[in-house]
């Protein structure tokens, strides 16, 4: 792993966060492809499953757009790579929008709706005949 390599995902990083375009060393793009191409590619096969069975899965496109744009950095060509981030492009606009027409789940109150009356602090007396 070099200086700038991130330790989380093995991709070639910046000091300020993750770099765009496609990985430009050859030999360094070679090895990540080799060890990083096959785990996002069943990734991208899990989450186009997920959408099969429910097609209005915002998390779902959402995670394609990131994956998306990790294959993207592993094109070996500067079209391929473009194509790539054109279908990312497209399944976060597709998460945007689902994510907008999705129904918000309804809050629960936090608490009771009203207070408890107070317990009284002496039992109460029967009331006496005047």
């Amino acid at each position: 792993m070099t200086r700038l390599e991130s330790r989380f995902c093995g991709f070639p990083c910046s000091q300020s966060g993750h770099r765009s375009g496609p990985v430009r060393d050859a030999a360094q793009r070679d090895a990540l492809r080799a060890r990083l191409l096959s785990p996002v590619e069943k990734g991208l096969r899990s989450l186009a499953q997920v959408l099969t069975a429910e097609p209005a899965q915002p998390d779902a496109m959402a995670y394609l757009w990131l994956l998306s744009r990790r294959k993207a950095e592993l094109a070996p060509t500067a079209l391929e790579y473009r194509q790539t981030m054109t279908t990312a492009e497209n399944w976060r606009d597709r998460a945007i929008a689902a994510r907008a027409k999705a129904p918000r789940p309804a809050r629960e109150p936090c608490g009771p709706a009203e207070p408890a009356p107070p317990a009284p602090l002496v039992p109460r007396l029967p009331d006496l005949p005047r």
